[in-house]
């Protein structure tokens, strides 16, 4: 229910404040700088776990796997070569510039512009582009056959 404030004192207090009991409800003691200073946030979900999980399930018998929190996602290396992670939702890709320009042509994949820049040997896909795991499965291959052509770290 909305509580009103008497404005007639100190025009600045001239708000409503609904109010939720047990869920939250305002401090009128605090000062804004004691309620911002004491805000505990949420972590942020820098990757989807379960779509990190489908491709540690794709990538376990893969020697030379190694995972690494890059971009603000998480990245799968073989052999030291980055070959694919997820950012958030959205599959990353390290492709090749051929293989990134053949891989743009099909739905739901757009150039990896992490820095503002497109990265031509990279992609990202959407969710729709690996939902089922056989979709998933096979541009998992397609980056883990690209990191295997490169030359040993």
């Amino acid at each position: 229910m909305p509580v009103s404030i008497d404005a007639a004192s100190n025009p600045a207090l001239d708000f409503e404040v609904w109010s939720f009991p047990g869920i939250w409800s305002l401090d009128f003691e605090a000062s804004p700088h004691s309620i911002l200073e004491n805000h505990q946030p949420s972590p942020p979900m820098p990757y989807d776990e379960p779509t990190a999980d489908r491709i540690r399930k794709i990538l376990k018998r893969t020697k030379g796997i190694e995972e690494k929190k890059m971009f603000g996602g998480l990245a799968f290396m073989l052999n030291g070569h980055m070959a694919c992670g997820v950012l958030d939702t959205t599959l990353v890709l390290r492709l090749g510039n051929e293989g990134a320009a053949k891989a743009l042509k099909e739905k739901h994949t757009r150039p990896m512009d992490f820095t503002g820049k497109p990265l031509k040997s990279m992609v990202y896909v959407d969710p729709k582009g690996f939902k089922t795991d056989a979709a998933l499965k096979a541009w998992v291959k397609c980056a883990v056959d690209h990191a295997r052509s490169l030359p040993p770290k």
